[in-house]
């Protein structure tokens, strides 16, 4: 068998490739691979946020108590036990758990990525700057 003939029976016998043509050719990813792909990529957002929490919690904390609060300080105090808690389902929980939690959290952490799509205001306004 020539060399690119037997090249493609082994692609085709081990899933790794599929295509007629060179730029056709892609990875063949199963499902198992699918999940454990979307799992990572959801430990990552939520270990992300987490730490935009405690930056937030550091970053905007009033300076003095007549100044108000900004809504990132605020955000951070409302919502950091809640995704730190998620955040540890991945690191110490069970497959079933972390499953279970894509299932439930599906949506609050689509629209989580969402909010990471777009641009987050950082700066404080003229309101939460030294005076």
């Amino acid at each position: 068998m020539p060399p690119y003939q037997a090249a493609q029976k082994l692609a085709e016998d081990f899933h790794i490739i599929r295509g007629n043509t060179y730029k056709e050719m892609k990875p063949r990813i199963s499902e198992q691979m699918k999940y454990y792909q979307q799992e990572q990529k959801t430990f990552r957002l939520l270990n992300d946020y987490c730490l935009f929490l405690e930056k937030w919690r550091e970053d905007y904390r009033p300076e003095t108590p007549d100044e108000d609060f900004h809504p990132l300080f605020i955000e951070s105090l409302h919502k950091y036990e809640q995704y730190n808690y998620y955040r540890d389902i991945f690191i110490t929980g069970t497959e079933d758990e972390r499953r279970e939690f894509m299932e439930v959290c599906g949506k609050e952490i689509a629209a989580l990525e969402e909010r990471f799509t777009q641009p987050i205001k950082t700066k404080r306004s003229k309101s939460h700057e030294r005076e």
